[in-house]
């Protein structure tokens, strides 16, 4: 982080391009009917918007996307998702994110970017 502030300016973190919320913040009955996921899916993190050209979107995330692994590790939560991002990846680092569409179980894979400031 110090680095990034001499370097920079700024503190630069690793971006996807999504905005999100924990599963569990959500009614159950959406868990089914709108997310249409397994019934043994109990944790996870819905992504609630992608952002236009962002490696989110030029992977293929989608709107109400349950993410519940990333790299093969099981994602709980929004915190437990920054955390893994912002303490073992870097920008430009390769994300295999596993998420539920549909009911179906997926997988891509992104490579994080930064977070470009609107000058």
């Amino acid at each position: 982080m110090i680095h990034d502030l001499v370097e920079h300016g700024e503190v630069q973190r690793p971006y996807m391009g999504i905005t999100t919320q924990s599963l569990t913040d959500i009614a159950s009955y959406h868990w089914t009917e709108t997310l249409k996921l397994p019934g043994d899916v109990k944790q996870g993190v819905v992504v609630m918007s992608v952002q236009s050209l962002s490696p989110a979107d030029q992977s293929g995330l989608q709107k109400y996307d349950v993410i519940v692994q990333l790299d093969g590790i099981d994602i709980e939560n929004v915190l437990t998702l920054r955390k893994y991002i912002f303490n073992k990846k870097k920008i430009g680092d390769t994300l295999e994110v596993s998420f539920y569409r549909g009911g179906l179980l997926q997988t891509v894979e992104l490579s994080l970017d930064k977070v470009l400031k609107n000058e």
